[in-house]
């Protein structure tokens, strides 16, 4: 289970306890959709975005359920006042069981070090997919199962592959492939469309950077320059290798502009 951090936390806009929220997560067996939105200096990031695609996996479930960004960004703030903790990441956990409850606590949150972005991370492939790629939602017996492979492996990530050895995503986390002067990542409909990547393919397009979006076999992955990860805690993540090939990420001018691309975008958007 995700460690809660948060004394505080909320139930349909109510102000509960840690306790309960863990109690109602251990034990409610519906199926639950998921966001995780990265607060910075009392900020959530791209919060337009996340909302956006929260309500639409909803949708997708096929659940009559919508939020609106004032609803969200109201609940938020009360996190945030109320545990006094500016910069983390706060998950919204969303499922139906007699009516809709909506769940917002803060997580025990990671980013990677100055180190990690200059040597580039390990990473392992798995043919492993999710239930439906365009829904976040949580699968534990899936998210299990990766966690054990990685920790095996002594990998940060996951790259997963569908039954054809199609490169799809990274368990948490989407993928990007340097090609010469041009960005390839795999299509939007076998992925999870993630707010970071949306980001990075608009910043792309509004720089100049091609951006083509096509199915990758695992065979051709040897050919890229190089390779690099998006996620809310991760930003743009070079990779140093994926199974036995190695890249030299972290020097690929391309895979370095996206990454500056980015950051800015990051600072104006948390001024």
């Amino acid at each position: 289970m995700t460690k809660l951090i948060s004394d505080k936390n909320l139930k349909n806009d109510v102000i509960t306890t840690k306790v309960e929220i863990e109690h109602i997560l251990e034990e409610s067996k519906s199926k639950k959709i998921y966001e995780v939105i990265r607060i910075i200096n009392s900020k959530p990031l791209f919060l337009e975005e996340h909302v956006t695609r929260f309500n639409k996996s909803i949708e997708l479930f096929g659940l009559n359920k919508k939020y609106t960004y004032r609803e969200i960004l109201d609940m938020i703030n009360n996190i945030i006042d109320s545990n006094q903790i500016y910069n983390n990441n706060i998950r919204m956990t969303y499922f139906y069981e007699d009516k809709h409850v909506l769940l917002l606590y803060l997580i025990k949150s990671k980013y990677p070090n100055k180190d990690i972005y200059e040597n580039g991370v390990k990473t392992i492939t798995l043919k492993k997919s999710r239930e439906n790629p365009n829904i976040k939602i949580d699968e534990k017996n899936l998210r299990a199962s990766i966690n054990d492979a990685i920790e095996k492996e002594n990998a940060f990530e996951a790259i997963l592959l569908d039954e054809n050895n199609i490169v799809s995503e990274g368990s948490r986390s989407n993928i990007f492939f340097a090609d010469k002067d041009k960005i390839v990542t795999p299509i939007d409909k076998n992925v999870l469309l993630g707010v970071t990547r949306q980001k990075v393919i608009e910043l792309c397009s509004k720089n100049n950077i091609y951006i083509e979006k096509r199915n990758i076999s695992v065979d051709e992955i040897n050919q890229f320059d190089g390779a690099f990860i998006t996620g809310t805690s991760i930003n743009v993540l070079p990779i140093r290798q994926i199974d036995n090939i190695r890249y030299f990420s972290s020097n690929n001018k391309l895979i370095k502009t996206v990454s500056k691309l980015y950051k800015e975008e990051v600072i104006n958007q948390t001024k």
